[in-house]
C-alpha cells in the first residue's frame, strides 16, 4: 500500500503566519505536501520558507515554490455514481456534511459525479455562502463508468486554477469503456496517457478506494493498481475503507487536514528524467522538529 499522505493522518493545524506564496508549476515541477510536529507531537504551523531543505537522491535542490499552511485550498470532490459503488451512496450526504463542518473559511469546494460522463454539481462554494443544498440525492445511478474521462476532466478543470488545489475521488477505480481497462495498467495506452496528464498537472489526487482486493472479498486489484499509480504520480494518497461506516470519518479528516499542510516544490533535474524512481527527502533547519511528507519518491517521466 502506498504511504498515505498527511491529508488522512496529520494532526489538526492552526493557520500559519507566513504570507501565502503562489507556486508556478510546470510539467517538471515536483510537489510535496508536508506536516511538521514538535517533540510533543504538536503541530508546528508558523515555519518560513527557509526552514525547509529538499533533497533528491541525497542532493540539495532549490526550493522553487512554497505554500504556507494558511494558503487557501480549492478542492474538487469527485464521486463515482455507477452501480459498483451504489451501496456506499446512502452515507455520502452525511460525509459531505462532515466535510463542510471542518472546512476553513478561505477554502472552496466543487462537487462532481461521474458515470458514463462527468457532471459538475457544485461550482467553487465556500462557507461565506452558507451550507450548500443537497446536490447528491437526486443523482441517478449509471451502468457505464468512464473513470479515465472523469480523471482527465478534473485534471483539465483544475489546471486553470492558479491556487493550491487537490482532488478527492471516491471510486473503485474501474473503467468499463474499453477492453484494455481489464489488463494491467502498464499495457493500457489510454491509462498511460492519463497518468502523464495527471503527473504534469501539479494536482495531488487522494482516493477513497472502494471494493478493491484490500477491502472486499470480491474486490478488484485492477482498479486498485490504477488508483495507486495515479496517487503516487500526483503526490497524493489512497485509503481503503474497511466498511461503509469508515467513509464519513475519512471525509471529516480530509477537510480538516487538506488545508493544514505546507506545500513545497522543486524543479526536476534534467539528469532525473530517465523513467526511474528517485528519492525525495525533506529536512528542517530545526532538528528538534519532525516532518511527515506526502511522498518519499517519484518515478520520472
Amino acid at each position: 500500500m502506498l504511504a498515505i499522505v498527511g491529508v488522512f493522518f496529520a494532526a489538526a493545524m492552526l493557520c500559519a503566519q507566513d504570507a501565502p506564496f503562489v507556486m508556478k508549476l510546470d510539467s517538471n515541477s515536483i510537489l510535496v505536501d508536508v506536516t511538521v510536529t514538535d517533540s510533543a507531537k504538536k503541530p508546528v504551523t508558523n515555519l518560513p520558507r527557509d526552514a525547509f531543505r529538499i533533497y533528491e537522491d541525497g542532493k540539495l535542490q532549490e526550493l522553487t515554490g512554497f505554500y504556507s499552511v494558511e494558503t487557501p485550498y480549492s478542492v474538487l470532490l469527485l464521486f463515482d455514481r455507477s452501480t459498483s459503488t451504489e451501496n456506499q451512496w446512502p452515507l455520502l450526504q452525511t460525509a459531505l456534511e462532515r466535510f463542510f463542518d471542518a472546512l476553513r473559511p478561505q477554502d472552496s469546494v466543487s462537487i462532481a459525479t461521474f458515470t458514463g460522463s462527468t457532471t459538475l454539481r457544485l461550482d467553487w462554494w465556500n462557507l461565506s455562502k452558507g451550507r450548500p443544498a443537497d446536490v447528491l440525492s437526486a443523482v441517478k445511478i449509471g451502468k457505464v463508468t468512464d473513470f479515465y474521462g472523469a480523471i482527465n476532466w478534473s485534471a483539465n478543470r483544475l489546471k486553470k486554477l492558479n491556487t493550491r488545489k487537490g482532488v478527492v475521488v471516491l471510486t473503485d477505480g474501474l473503467d468499463s469503456t474499453g477492453i484494455m481497462r481489464l489488463y494491467p495498467p502498464e499495457v493500457d495506452d489510454d491509462f498511460q496517457k492519463l497518468l502523464r496528464n495527471v503527473r504534469s498537472g501539479g494536482i495531488p489526487y487522494y482516493f477513497v478506494a472502494l471494493n478493491t482486493d484490500l477491502n472486499s472479498d470480491s474486490g478488484s486489484a485492477t482498479g486498485r493498481a490504477r488508483m495507486e499509480q495515479l496517487a503516487e504520480a500526483s503526490g497524493g494518497g489512497i485509503v481503503f475503507p474497511q466498511s461503509a461506516d469508515d467513509i464519513v470519518p475519512f471525509f471529516g479528516e480530509i477537510a480538516h487536514n487538506l488545508g493544514s499542510q505546507y506545500g513545497l516544490s522543486y524543479q526536476q533535474p534534467q539528469s532525473s528524467r530517465d523513467g526511474k524512481p528517485h528519492s525525495i527527502e525533506i529536512r528542517l533547519r530545526d532538528s528538534g522538529l519532525s516532518v511527515h511528507q506526502s511522498r518519499d519518491h517519484y518515478v520520472s517521466n
